[in-house]
């Protein structure tokens, strides 16, 4: 995850990385002046099977006659670099940011979220602790 934070810009972002991932295998909340992303991607190599079995089963016209999931078996892998599972990532907001300005699109397997760059008036600086982001996750 990138965090940027400029006190010359109105916004600050946060830009995601999450191949293979669609709206809804996503989840942002926005609860106690705290942004959490979350979500789960499924084993890439599987999900990519699963796709081509249901596509060769819509084809073949058999209606009612149902194609079983492809599994893989974890003893198998020569290799196996690509990650998946549970995942979040967390960033402390401004306090008082509220979740209606909290805006967030995925494209291209990018997330960009952004909310307003709160200032404090003493200093004009963001109020933003872009330091205390943390990151946590799960592999399946």
């Amino acid at each position: 995850m990138d965090l940027y934070e400029d006190n010359t810009l109105p916004q600050s972002y946060a830009l995601l990385e999450l191949p293979g991932l669609c709206e809804g295998s996503l989840k942002v909340v926005i609860a106690n002046d705290m942004l959490t992303v979350e979500g789960v991607r499924d084993s890439p190599l599987r999900a990519r099977l699963n796709e081509i079995i249901q596509s060769r089963g819509a084809t073949a016209g058999r209606e009612g006659h149902s194609i079983p999931l492809f599994t893989l078996s974890d003893e198998k892998y020569r290799s196996r670099e690509l990650n998946f599972g549970i995942f979040r990532r967390q960033v402390q907001l401004p306090p008082g940011t509220q979740a209606r300005d909290v805006r967030h699109e995925l494209k291209d397997g990018m997330l960009l979220v952004t909310w307003p760059c709160l200032r404090s008036p003493e200093t004009d600086m963001p109020a933003s602790p872009l330091a205390t982001a943390k990151t946590v996750s799960v592999s399946a």
